[in-house]
């Protein structure tokens, strides 16, 4: 009854604090009275708040502090006292009696939530979330602590006490199994999860987690089926498992269940408001390693594609131009395949192989990034100014945004089809002659504009 009325007390805390939601600290969870550590200062009694973008100080000796959560390296809480560590010190937090457990579960949690959010790994439809104790192994890193598991409508998050979350596709686990509750999720590029005292939610989370893979399975047959409606039963299945969750897929791939699928996929981009960019990027790349997605968005379905062009040092080329058939925010983006001094003594072939490890990273991680373009081509210094600050610890900390920055050389509207082809010439030419693989083509179109996900 005590821990009851504890937890009651606790609660009302929150609600005591919403006239403070409106603020840059965004929205206040709780607060607590305790003793803090903000190093160099010594020990005092202090007031420690939890807000979703971080943690307020505020000592009855010394000056408040803020720690953003993209700023902490670690929440750890261990023996009654939790430390927020960052760059430059650790700030230990005590004494706080009976609301220990509970105040260090929010702050991990806050912590956690933020850190999906700065990584773009949050989604509107949430299906189920447990607590459990998890290992994760990739090649010979082994990863242990405890989490929460969210499964999301496109995803797996993972979101460890002690380390930033994780992001898996759906349709890259490979297999769910469950024994002696023991869940094990194995994946096809962030190795193995391992979950367990999840007590009684163990199997109904991998019920759902099974349940949301099969739906994702089931919208992209439905997508698929909505742009091809005269696709057999058996090719349906093919291509769709080739193209879940907005994946682009190469012609040779779909070709090898039925050529007449890729023609249908390919006159979708040809009659898109893009058409003619397609069709002329296509006339310069080799085109059984062109790939063709289909992405469903809240407002429609459109068409989205990778195009290789090997070219030559004097003609410009070496890249993959991606282009989105949205209805609003069209660009042509151009990445970079191999490195620019390799280049010149590199042939067809190695481009090739190339382009297809590069065109499917480059797959992954948009998909990984909700198809959002602004953080690819904005500056260092726009990611920087607060408009766009939202990305900016993405820039700096998710692999996957980070190698499509990396290989980004430009972005051309589209005005006339032939000022843009115009462009693209400019643009692939600076490309080949080019030494530096930072560098960027100056004439690219870099102010942010609205693009549709």
């Amino acid at each position: 009854m005590r821990e009851k009325a504890e937890s009651q007390a606790f609660e009302s805390e929150v609600e005591e604090g919403q006239e403070e939601e409106k603020s840059p600290f965004g929205k206040k969870i709780t607060d607590a009275p305790c003793r803090v550590v903000v190093p160099p200062s010594p020990a005092s009694e202090a007031t420690v708040e939890i807000w979703t973008e971080g943690v307020l100080v505020k000592p009855k000796q010394g000056s408040t502090v803020f720690v953003p959560y993209t700023e902490a390296m670690g929440v750890d809480p261990s023996n009654y006292r939790i430390e927020v560590i960052t760059a430059s010190r650790v700030i230990t937090v005590s004494a706080l009696g009976l609301k220990y457990d509970h105040f260090s579960q929010k702050l991990t949690d806050a912590w956690g939530d933020a850190l999906a959010r700065a990584l773009i790994m949050e989604e509107p439809t949430e299906i189920y979330e447990a607590r459990a104790t998890y290992v994760h192994t990739l090649g010979d890193r082994r990863i242990s602590g405890t989490c929460r598991a969210r499964i999301c409508q496109t995803s797996l998050i993972v979101l460890p006490s002690n380390s930033p979350p994780t992001r898996v596709s759906l349709p890259s686990i490979k297999s769910v199994t469950s024994e002696n509750y023991v869940l094990r999720v194995e994946t096809s590029r962030k190795g193995t999860f391992e979950f367990s005292k999840m007590g009684v939610s163990s199997q109904y989370f991998s019920d759902k987690l099974v349940s949301a893979q099969r739906d994702i399975e089931s919208i992209s047959l439905k997508t698929v089926r909505e742009l091809i409606p005269s696709a057999s039963y058996e090719d349906l299945q093919a291509v769709a498992r080739l193209m879940p969750e907005g994946r682009a897929a190469k012609r040779r791939d779909i070709e090898a269940f039925s050529a007449e699928l890729w023609v249908a996929l390919e006159r979708k981009a040809e009659d898109s408001p893009l058409g003619e960019t397609y069709k002329y990027l296509v006339s310069l790349s080799e085109r059984d390693h062109v790939a063709i997605g289909v992405k469903k968005s809240m407002l429609e379905t459109y068409v989205w594609f990778l195009v290789p062009v090997f070219g030559s040092k004097e003609l410009g080329g070496n890249c993959i131009a991606m282009e989105v058939t949205s209805k609003s925010g069209h660009a042509t983006y151009l990445f970079r395949v191999i490195g620019r001094r390799a280049y010149p003594s590199a042939d067809r072939s190695l481009f090739l192989e190339e382009s297809d490890r590069v065109g499917e990273a480059i797959n992954e991680a948009m998909i990984a990034t909700g198809f959002r373009r602004e953080p690819i081509y904005l500056s260092s210094e726009k990611l920087s100014s607060s408009e766009h600050t939202r990305y900016l610890y993405a820039a700096r900390n998710l692999d996957e945004l980070k190698l499509l920055r990396e290989k980004f050389f430009a972005r051309l509207i589209h005005t006339d089809f032939e000022g843009w082809k115009s462009s693209l010439h400019e643009a692939l030419v600076f490309n080949t002659q080019a030494v530096e693989d930072q560098a960027r083509w100056a004439r690219s179109q870099l102010e942010p504009e609205e693009e549709a996900a």
